[in-house]
């Protein structure tokens, strides 16, 4: 993994925002955490090079604003959602967003670092060792099966 990309990690849960941190530093990723989507905003954002992972359920009204924010400021940084609370209409959602990822909590930990890693590499990003040694592989998103699923 590449330290250039950096990682901002929104979820209201201290003990989930440790794990992320641990989980995103040993995978070599710049990592920063809020508490909520307002904190998130209050940074200063880069335009390139991160990613964003949310919890769905961090003030609901909020996560569903936030890619026409980012938009606002002009920046178009993936955004890959987690949820604790998995339905038809959060995948709806999520997909209708535009989201760069999903994931049902808990998170399977490689699955969460592999789809960072493509979604910094396709959103433009620096490559990252990872998704060079994968650029055979595409990966889809599954809203049905909501899982990642690699096709050669």
């Amino acid at each position: 993994m590449s330290a250039s990309v950096t990682v901002f990690v929104v979820d209201d849960d201290e003990s989930v925002r440790r794990a992320m941190l641990r989980l995103l530093k040993a995978s070599r990723f710049r990592a920063i955490c809020a508490s909520s989507i307002e904190e998130l905003l209050a940074l200063e954002l880069p335009t390139s090079d991160a990613v964003i992972v949310v919890d769905a359920s961090t003030n609901r009204l909020h996560v569903s604003s936030l890619p026409g924010q980012l938009r606002a400021r002009g920046s178009a940084l993936p955004v890959i959602y987690l949820t604790d609370i998995d339905t038809e209409r959060t995948r709806l959602e999520a997909g209708r967003m535009g989201a760069a990822g999903y994931f049902r909590k808990p998170v399977d930990e490689q699955a969460l670092v592999d789809a960072i890693s493509f979604a910094a590499w396709k959103a433009g990003g620096q490559k990252t060792q990872q998704a060079q040694a994968r650029q055979a592989v595409s990966v889809r998103l599954d809203w049905n099966t909501r899982f990642i699923r690699r096709e050669q």
